[in-house]
């Protein structure tokens, strides 16, 4: 990248999905979910003002945008809209909100994924294009992160072909299908690429017309949790709700060969709710604190200053020279 080796880009990234949930048929309650977002906004003001020459909020906020989401707010942008003085604060305070659809459709009154590619982009195209035909809203985000990892050459064309400028939901090394996720990432690396167009998974050969749109992935490292299997080594993203402990454990091992640290809050965990069983998530901002803290004092310990990044903004750097077609 263009930006020099003592500079760390910092991608601070809030997934604002996750929510509340009645007890029995997990229809999410949004409201819940939004109703925490002006704390957060104001604790990441205040670490990246006290912690940086910013007095602005470089963070990217991926939002979402998809079916069920119109089925309890009235619309697709029915977050954004509905919220759109929060947003525009947003916007108005050097913040990014990029696009997070979850990719579910409703069978016999349950929610369940997208379990192909076809399926995937008929179900990002049918938002996409509510997203796009809303005047009213006026959002055109630029880039996106797929809710539960998911992905496919069609869907990877799609964002691609739409003028998504870079995607987020790479997991380098990962990989899962059961009744609740279906993803694969493993041949995935961990740097930024522009994808083949024969395996989205994968930077285009020598050969190969790639991409436009930049795969931007998770920052890994190998972080324990308490449920691991003795000796396990999995690789997991940096979200800013883990024990700290162990998030330093980890960060301590990536940082000498990292070029960029992509991490993600989400906003339940961060006000200290809907905490998942386990232990290794703990929440509430006295944790994030310790875990930026770390970003902060590690990085430079490593002879690297990190510097907040949109998402935009680092695609933008890190596109190869636009000469084909």
């Amino acid at each position: 990248m263009s930006a020099s080796r003592n500079i760390l880009p910092l991608l601070i990234t809030v997934d604002v999905c996750d929510g509340s949930y009645d007890r029995g048929d997990r229809r999410p309650r949004f409201n819940d979910l939004m109703d925490v977002l002006p704390d957060l906004k104001n604790f990441l003001f205040k670490f990246i003002s006290s912690h940086t020459n910013h007095s602005s909020l470089p963070v990217t906020w991926f939002l979402r945008a998809d079916e069920q989401v119109k089925r309890e707010m009235g619309s697709v942008t029915g977050l954004f809209t509905g919220w759109k003085k929060f947003w525009d604060d947003i916007i108005a305070s050097y913040g990014e909100v990029g696009w997070h659809p979850h990719l579910f459709f409703e069978d016999k009154g349950k929610w369940v994924p997208g379990k192909n590619g076809k399926q995937l982009e008929e179900l990002a195209r049918s938002a996409w294009d509510e997203i796009i035909q809303d005047k009213e809203a006026g959002w055109n985000p630029v880039t996106c992160r797929i809710g539960e990892a998911m992905c496919s050459n069609g869907l990877m064309r799609f964002l691609d072909e739409v003028g998504i400028m870079a995607d987020s939901t790479a997991i380098p090394g990962r990989r899962r299908s059961d009744s609740d996720r279906h993803f694969d990432w493993e041949p995935t690396p961990e740097m930024p690429y522009h994808p083949s167009q024969n395996d989205y998974r994968s930077p285009a050969g020598d050969n190969e017309t790639p991409f436009r749109i930049l795969e931007i992935p998770f920052t890994v490292a190998e972080i324990h949790a308490p449920y691991d299997a003795p000796g396990a080594v999995v690789q997991r993203y940096l979200d800013l709700s883990y024990d700290p402990t162990e998030f330093e454990a980890g960060l301590r091992k990536l940082l000498p060969t990292a070029f960029e640290l992509v991490t993600v809050i989400h906003p339940m965990q961060a006000a200290g709710l809907e905490i998942p069983d386990g232990g290794l998530i703990i929440g509430g901002y006295d944790v994030i604190a310790k875990n930026l803290d770390a970003i902060v004092r590690l990085s430079k310990d490593a002879g690297m200053w990190p510097a907040p990044f949109r998402m935009c903004d680092f695609a933008e750097i890190e596109r190869i020279p636009e000469t084909w077609g």
